[in-house]
């Protein structure tokens, strides 16, 4: 694990505002942003240029599967470790990029908190567990249940389910209750 100061990365992303959200997640952990691009000569001119730690790259950028522009941004850095972010689901392309050189893969929706860990190469942090009662509220909102309904399914008044859905917020790290039901359906807490 590296110290926060010490860590310097550069951005690699197709999409200007994914660009702006990792570099505003990064900056606000203390974590040095060095350079941000969405084309794939600039990243590794900028990566010989400002010899970042941690490079994060989409992976849609390897264009025809050009694995090795991971291979470069290692070699153009000084080894910096490779992170590739996708919202693919295809695992050859993610296993590839890994038998490439990077060092781990991360979806494009991933907790805050994930990604700052992996940034700074500490474990990913544990989610709390949702407990049964929180689940089964989960999946009715995911089938778009409001309070009042899903507490009458479930046999519980509005002011419990509204306890629950603030419980499932805080142990996802969401920001509303569509949110938690979509990461939660992503990540296959519930099923419908």
């Amino acid at each position: 694990m590296r110290e926060t100061a010490d860590l310097r990365v550069l951005v690699v992303d197709a999409q200007p505002v994914m660009r702006d959200g990792l570099t505003a997640n990064l900056t606000a952990e203390g974590i040095a942003v060095v350079a941000e691009t969405g084309d794939p000569q600039v990243a590794v001119e900028a990566a010989a240029r400002h010899r970042p730690g941690v490079v994060l790259l989409d992976l849609s950028l390897l264009q025809g599967h050009d694995y090795a522009l991971i291979a470069r941004l290692r070699e153009r850095s000084g080894g910096a470790r490779i992170l590739v972010l996708s919202s693919l689901e295809d695992d050859a392309i993610v296993d590839e990029a890994l038998r490439a050189g990077a060092e781990r893969h991360l979806r494009k929706d991933v907790f805050r908190e994930e990604l700052i860990a992996a940034v700074r190469g500490e474990a990913p942090p544990r989610r709390a567990r949702l407990s049964a009662r929180e689940i089964e509220v989960l999946l009715l909102i995911a089938r778009g249940c409001g309070d009042a309904e899903i507490g009458s399914i479930l046999g519980v008044t509005e002011s419990a389910v509204k306890t629950h859905v603030a419980s499932i917020l805080r142990k996802t790290g969401s920001r509303g209750r569509t949110q938690a039901a979509i990461r939660a359906l992503k990540q296959g807490d519930i099923r419908f």
